[in-house]
Formats: C-alpha cells, sequence, structure tokens
C-alpha cells in the first residue's frame, strides 16, 4: 500500500510524527500503515535531506 502513496503525503506524515507530543501508533493507525512504515519514511526522509 505504501508505495502507492505520494512523497507529500510521506513527508506530512513524517513532519506530524515529529511534533512534540505526537503519537508514532495513533499517527499509524490513522492514516493506516505498518508500524514500522513511519520510520522508515523519517529515515528516507533524513538520507535524501539535503545537507546544510
Amino acid at each position: 500500500m505504501s508505495a502507492a502513496l505520494s512523497d507529500d503525503f510521506k513527508a506530512r506524515a513524517v513532519a506530524e510524527e515529529m511534533e512534540t507530543g505526537a503519537s508514532v501508533s495513533a499517527i499509524e493507525h490513522r492514516i493506516g500503515i505498518h508500524t514500522s512504515q513511519l520510520f522508515c519514511w523519517r529515515r528516507d526522509a533524513a538520507l535524501n535531506s539535503p545537507i546544510s
């Protein structure tokens, strides 16, 4: 399922997860992804972000 999700959708989910007090489990259940998927998206975003 996650392959069909847009990069923008994944970026918004990662941004939400990074907010103070955010519940990773609640986000995952709300958007319907596997438990580890959000952490993979966060890792991928960190690897693909430009170094400042």
